[in-house]
């Protein structure tokens, strides 16, 4: 005869589920208790600074000279200056729902806003490298050619650092081999977008704006 088991003392089978709690890593890898938050915002503060030293420069040079551009030195152009900083405030909308995607930790998510993020830090470069047409002034023409010329580039460095930043993580999320950490290195690479494009507000009107008012 067969005996028959107790059901009750037969654990059930296990099963594997593909969903865990992350209720505890957001901490971990997002804001002040992530290391790479710390690196970001020391390489923001580092390049702040020498976007200041410019602005100083720039208006160090300005006491030195009767008129602002000099004499026979046309005023820079607004039109592409313009649309090149309506293009770095709009970039923002799609790093920032690649951030909130990446909080939430919705690979798929982050993976759609990074490509447009991306495409459009490509367009951000571009009109970069159409706005030093619009200076209308050589680098060696004059000291006022040589800073509007160092200024300029040196936000343009951020824009370049900030694209390979970008596809950096990108290429990770494409290949699916995405982490923890770089969850929040898609938040941390918001953090530092805001940055870049804040800070070329005062760029924008010292360039352009401030020869037309002196």
């Amino acid at each position: 005869m067969t005996p028959v088991m107790d059901t009750e003392l037969v654990p059930p089978p296990q099963r594997l589920v593909s969903a865990f709690d992350a209720s505890g890593i957001e901490e971990k890898y997002f804001g002040t208790d992530s290391v790479s938050w710390w690196g970001t915002v020391g390489f923001m503060v580092i390049e702040g600074f020498t976007l200041i030293l410019c602005m100083g420069a720039y208006f160090y040079l300005r006491k030195n000279e009767l008129g602002w551009p000099p004499e026979r030195t046309p005023l820079p152009d607004l039109v592409v200056p313009t649309i090149s900083l309506a293009t770095l405030l709009l970039k923002l909308v799609p790093i920032s729902m690649a951030a909130r995607k990446a909080r939430r930790w919705d690979g798929d998510g982050v993976r759609r806003w990074l490509a447009i993020t991306l495409a459009w830090n490509l367009v951000n470069l571009g009109m970069r490298i159409a706005e030093f047409g619009a200076l209308r002034v050589r680098w060696d023409t004059n000291a006022y050619g040589s800073i509007v010329w160092a200024t300029l580039f040196d936000h343009a460095y951020l824009i370049l650092f900030d694209l390979f930043e970008t596809a950096g993580i990108a290429l990770v999320f494409f290949r699916h081999q995405e982490t923890h950490r770089d969850f929040g290195a898609v938040d941390d690479d918001a953090m530092y977008t805001w940055f870049l494009v804040l800070a070329f507000i005062p760029v924008y009107v010292m360039l352009y704006w401030f020869p037309r008012w002196t």
